[in-house]
């Protein structure tokens, strides 16, 4: 019953911040994504925080806590550790950081796609797991 609960609050959270910064969460299969990332044609974004990062990420991705993009990361910084010129999906715990994260990428001119997925689901989805 608490899982329940659980996905309808997290449901309701996702509903509720893309309504607050006008993204949506990207319907691209992950079996795409994850052959854009591994053929290096796309960008993996975690914009979770270090602590999460530590106890378990995707190995193909790049850390970026939401925290240093909302609190003013220099443009070069930022170009250096998320190159342009091709997608970017970012991934969070359960999808509404990515939105948040996906709308400060898009200020920057970026072709930022947020995943509704989570590191668990992205996990069990397919994608190579390291850290953990």
């Amino acid at each position: 019953m608490l899982r329940g609960v659980r996905s309808v609050v997290y449901a309701f959270l996702r509903w509720a911040v893309a309504r607050a910064v006008g993204q949506r969460h990207t319907r691209e299969p992950p079996a795409d994504i994850r052959r854009a990332v591994e053929a290096g044609e796309a960008t993996l974004l975690d914009v979770r925080e270090t602590g999460e990062w530590d106890a378990g990420h995707l190995r193909d991705a790049v850390l970026l806590p939401l925290s240093r993009l909302r609190g003013g990361i220099p443009q070069d910084e930022l170009i250096a550790t998320v190159p342009k010129g091709r997608p970017v999906y970012t991934y969070c715990g359960a999808g509404g950081r990515s939105l948040i994260a996906a709308a400060a990428l898009a200020r920057h001119g970026y072709d930022a796609r947020p995943l509704r997925p989570g590191f668990d689901e992205l996990a069990r989805a397919g994608f190579p797991v390291a850290g953990a």
